[in-house]
């Protein structure tokens, strides 16, 4: 069977099989699961459009299956990795309001702030990373880039004071560095 040529890894054969199936039957009862294989058969070969479009096509059939996360998030990293980042913004958003799992829905947030930052949208990265700092258990790497992003984003808004905070919160070396500098600054005015 198609699952079988996918399961031993001949993922060549497998997307020839799958698409005879889709083919044959376009509305049968395992084309959710077949675009999901069809999808990651794509992504194991490093074909990353053709990947995003069929796990695209598993995340907007509209029937939840244990592949449905696994596919959200699979388009949403390939949509990353294609630099689509409002794209993948979404992606990763759609993600984050279906998930059941804390440890989920930190990724998501992860990916949220990553995608908005890169994309320019400076507000929604803003919004991500303060959510990220907010929550307990993060690791001290991830608090620091979640403080950095979030002090460019507010950088990039004109909104000095608070990207300072925001830069200091994340590296108190930041606020040693400022001090001595404001300290410097005066003794020579």
């Amino acid at each position: 069977t198609a699952e079988q040529i996918y399961q031993s890894g001949d993922f060549r054969q497998a997307i020839r099989t799958l698409q005879q199936y889709l083919d044959e039957f376009p509305n049968g009862s395992n084309r959710v699961q077949a675009k999901y294989y069809m999808a990651d058969s794509y992504k194991e070969l490093q074909d990353k459009e053709k990947a995003g479009e069929y796990f695209k096509q598993v995340v907007e059939s509209g029937v939840e299956t244990p592949f449905s996360e696994k596919s959200r998030f699979n388009y949403a990293d390939i949509t990353y990795g294609l630099e689509r980042f409002s794209e993948a913004f979404k992606a990763y958003s759609s993600v984050l309001s279906t998930t059941k799992t804390d440890d989920s829905r930190l990724s998501a947030w992860i990916g949220m702030m990553r995608s908005a930052f890169k994309g320019k949208e400076f507000g929604s990265a803003i919004e991500a990373a303060s959510s990220i700092i907010g929550q307990i258990g993060v690791s001290e790497d991830l608090r620091r880039e979640a403080n950095f992003i979030k002090a460019k984003s507010l950088f990039s808004t004109s909104r000095r004071d608070e990207a300072l905070s925001a830069l200091r919160a994340g590296n108190p070396e930041a606020e040693a560095k400022a001090v001595l500098q404001g300290f410097f600054r005066a003794k020579r005015g």
